[in-house]
């Protein structure tokens, strides 16, 4: 019976492997399962998926590697990354997209999760963060509008608490009440909205750093029965040094996320379905929802940006590439030019979030810069869906 059932989760996990790759991903920029782990041919077949590339890790090392070379219109300049901070950074850049830490050793648990979360309405904070993440009200991880969500402020919220959590005033064992108590009057409002209420008990730890794994009944997509969580980090005395790193590339993945057109209409590129733009997109028009949009339209726009096609390989060489200096010193070149970019703005944010002197800059300067560019819009944004156009022969006008 045993070694049946084996087999049967093994089939079952092709088949949801093959549905997952045919609707195409909510993940805006394709991640990879084994992101900042060594690469391991058990995962082989997850890193076949399109939504494996590693777009949203090429862009977190592009920036971190910027960041020597700006001067943030914050006014700070980035303090040393260690390899652990470094390491966490781009761990975190893919945690919006997976935030039980299931992958890479779960594959099985997030894809029946994302896939289950699909086929629901009113996911709400009763759900577990994976699901609200790709299709309830935390889709502001995502540049994405929840339901009548206010998207700029959650965001806003958001790069508050990992301001502080880089300056060291919040640490993994800080509880969601004293984070409720140490942001500033607007962005507790939401905090307690979206986290408070939801999980009063939680601290930033268990929040950031918890890596899963669920317990199914039997049955072609199963039943959740029990979700186990432990930290991920086991020697205590790295969680505070890792929580920033998380914390910092969770910001990034929003910025990065605001450059794909199935998740934010901008000035000069406003189609779902389209490919991302880089350079020169525009200010934002409009926050639209995953849940009113084909899952394969949506999809096409978290391909590989035809302006940096070469951006996964700062993650993973693999033929083809160019050499990895070469390539960054062109990112460079493109940045120091104009920063309005995801990878310009996530230099600028990681030099104002872990900063050499933590005296240039506060909580009021990063919210105005954040303000003025990654939420600068063209005119008062609505935070509601534009339909993904349903087929190709349907193009967008």
């Amino acid at each position: 019976m045993a070694s049946r059932w084996k087999l049967f989760r093994s089939t079952r996990f092709v088949w949801l492997v093959v549905w997952a790759h045919c609707m195409g991903a909510a993940n805006a920029f394709q991640v990879s399962s084994d992101s900042a782990f060594a690469n391991n041919p058990r995962h082989e077949t997850t890193r076949k998926l399109h939504l494996t590339f590693p777009v949203h890790e090429g862009l977190t090392h592009a920036a971190m590697h910027a960041a020597e070379h700006i001067q943030a219109r914050c006014g700070a300049k980035v303090g040393p990354l260690s390899p652990l901070l470094g390491r966490s950074i781009v761990q975190g850049s893919v945690w919006n997209d997976d935030p039980l830490r299931y992958l890479p050793a779960n594959e099985h648990d997030w894809l029946v999760s994302y896939l289950d979360g699909d086929t629901r309405n009113g996911i709400d904070y009763q759900f577990d963060h994976m699901y609200q993440s790709h299709f309830g009200p935390l889709q502001f991880l995502h540049a994405m509008a929840g339901q009548n969500q206010d998207v700029p402020a959650a965001i806003l919220m958001w790069s508050e608490l990992v301001f502080r959590i880089g300056r060291g005033e919040f640490t993994h064992a800080t509880k969601f009440s004293e984070v409720r108590r140490g942001l500033s009057p607007a962005s507790a409002i939401h905090f307690d909205k979206l986290f408070f209420r939801p999980r009063s008990g939680w601290n930033l730890g268990k929040l950031f750093l918890d890596r899963c794994n669920s317990t199914w009944s039997a049955g072609w997509f199963g039943k959740r029965s029990k979700l186990a969580c432990q930290s991920s980090v086991r020697d205590a005395a790295q969680r505070d040094e890792v929580l920033k790193g998380v914390a910092t590339g969770s910001l990034l993945h929003i910025v990065q996320d605001s450059y794909s057109p199935s998740h934010v209409s901008r000035g000069n590129q406003r189609h779902s379905g389209e490919l991302a733009k880089l350079y020169n997109a525009g200010a934002i028009r409009l926050f639209k929802n995953y849940k009113d949009q084909d899952g394969v339209c949506h999809g096409k726009s978290d391909r590989v940006p035809p302006d940096e096609p070469h951006i996964a390989c700062l993650e993973r060489a693999v033929p083809g590439c160019p050499p990895r200096a070469m390539l960054l010193d062109g990112i460079v070149k493109k940045v120091q030019k104009n920063l309005d970019n995801p990878i310009g703005i996530g230099a600028e944010i990681i030099s104002c979030v872990l900063p050499q002197n933590p005296a240039a800059t506060s909580w009021d300067t990063f919210r105005v810069y954040m303000e003025k560019t990654v939420l600068i819009s063209e005119a008062d944004v609505p935070s509601h869906s534009e339909a993904c156009p349903r087929s190709d022969s349907n193009p967008a006008p």
